[in-house]
């Protein structure tokens, strides 16, 4: 029995000196990506161009396609990653010779390092190719990596999409300004996404759409019953909220509520939110329409901000949301746009607020409880109205300066102060 402790702490030893062995060669210091995310995203207004492409390779999915990506938009894309996710910092290069990338993960603070710090260039020519990749101070070959990638995919996916997603790109060209890349027919590729998706969540994703569906019928007949006067969101949401906590149980309450969220989006916002709850358009187009859609202090586009994001925020992981509704305002800078909204942001961050209090369980039944009972918009909206909006670029440079300037956050921190206020956020305080 001796011997066995003895061999079984040598064992362990081992593995913890080479554990730590491993963790000193991956980790570092610091951060090798220079780029902060507020020089990123000042190129956001380059991005608009990126929604056509992305119609484009969708409408002619069953074709071969090129699409360019300048270096502003994978600029801007990478600063909207770094203002989701501040753990990740990515910075990409465009030259003649190539794309290089650099990701830098911050760790959990440990004796190693704080950073693991990840670096490779794309190359130009056939298909995907990569220099070696630099993974803290250990080399690996650029087919390595890619192997080693896409055999994580398909063991992650138990599937082969880490070999599809290689194999969909063609060609790659370099420039200083811009990358082309010419892809295969994306139809089957798309088929291979859908089925790892219902894969991982069809039996979560049925219950949700069964939910949404029945939510969207009971505000279907809301509609009918509605006056010929144009009503606020919040009026939708109390009298269908009444409606969750009929139906709603503890267990299954942040369910519910997410579900009321995505069927607001539906018929209050946009049909095509039916899609991505797995709910057939046609179930959603025969019901009745409203006679006026609603607002949020009197506006049309702020009940728009706050429920989409509410919406996009369930569809999605937390942080996400709040990051895309900054990365449009800095988007509508540019020339073609309505201008820099903190109007429309604090609609955002006051959508993205009610979907996180509706979704988490120690939350959701009380919430539904609250917005059963009281019917006014200073429930889950804050006061906006008195913020600046219709800011050009130029003017949101001469008065804000970046996104991490003392001003732009000063202004962010009061826009979050006062949904901090709001009725539905006292709930996280008890």
């Amino acid at each position: 029995m001796r011997v066995l402790v003895r061999w079984l702490l040598a064992f362990l030893l081992i593995f913890v000196v080479l554990l730590s062995g491993l963790a000193a060669l991956l980790l570092s210091a610091d951060t090798k990506v220079t780029q902060v995310a507020a020089q990123q995203v000042e190129s956001a207004d380059s991005a608009r161009e990126l929604i056509g492409i992305a119609k484009r390779v969708l409408e002619r999915q069953q074709q071969s396609q090129r699409i360019t990506i300048s270096q502003a938009q994978l600029n801007s894309l990478f600063g909207l990653v770094t203002r989701a996710r501040p753990e990740f910092k990515v910075q990409a290069l465009l030259t003649t010779q190539g794309l290089a990338l650099t990701v830098s993960y911050q760790v959990p603070k440990n004796w190693f390092g704080q950073y693991l710090n990840v670096s490779t260039v794309v190359l130009p020519g056939q298909g995907l190719t990569l220099q070696p990749a630099e993974l803290g101070s250990l080399s690996i070959s650029g087919q390595s990596t890619l192997e080693l990638l896409a055999w994580a995919v398909n063991r992650y996916t138990r599937s082969d999409l880490g070999d599809a997603t290689l194999e969909q790109v063609q060609e790659l060209t370099m420039s200083d300004q811009a990358m082309t890349i010419t892809l295969e027919p994306i139809n089957a590729y798309l088929v291979k996404l859908n089925r790892v998706k219902n894969q991982f969540s069809h039996d979560d994703n049925e219950v949700l759409s069964e939910y949404t569906l029945d939510y969207v019928k009971h505000l279907s007949v809301l509609a009918k019953g509605q006056n010929r006067n144009q009503q606020s969101l919040a009026w939708f949401i109390h009298h269908l909220f009444q409606q969750v906590t009929i139906n709603a149980r503890p267990y299954n309450a942040a369910v519910h509520n997410q579900a009321a969220i995505i069927a607001l989006a539906i018929f209050t916002g946009d049909h095509r939110f039916a899609h991505f709850s797995g709910i057939a358009m046609a179930k959603v187009k025969q019901l009745n329409s409203l006679p006026y859609p609603p607002t949020l202090a009197k506006r049309r586009d702020l009940a728009l901000h706050f429920i989409f994001s509410a919406a996009i925020e369930v569809l999605s992981t937390q942080g996400i949301s709040s990051a895309v509704g900054e990365f449009k305002e800095l988007v509508d800078r540019g020339r073609g746009g309505s201008g820099f909204s903190f109007v429309d942001l604090a609609a955002d961050l006051a959508g993205v607020n009610f979907a996180q209090i509706a979704s988490n369980p120690a939350t959701a039944r009380q919430l539904a409880q609250v917005l059963a009972t009281k019917s006014g918009e200073a429930v889950l909206f804050p006061q906006a109205t008195d913020l600046p909006e219709g800011l050009s670029k130029a003017q949101f440079t001469r008065y804000f300066g970046s996104v991490d300037s003392q001003a732009y956050l000063a202004l962010l921190s009061k826009i979050n102060r006062r949904i901090a206020e709001l009725e539905i956020s006292q709930i996280q305080r008890h």
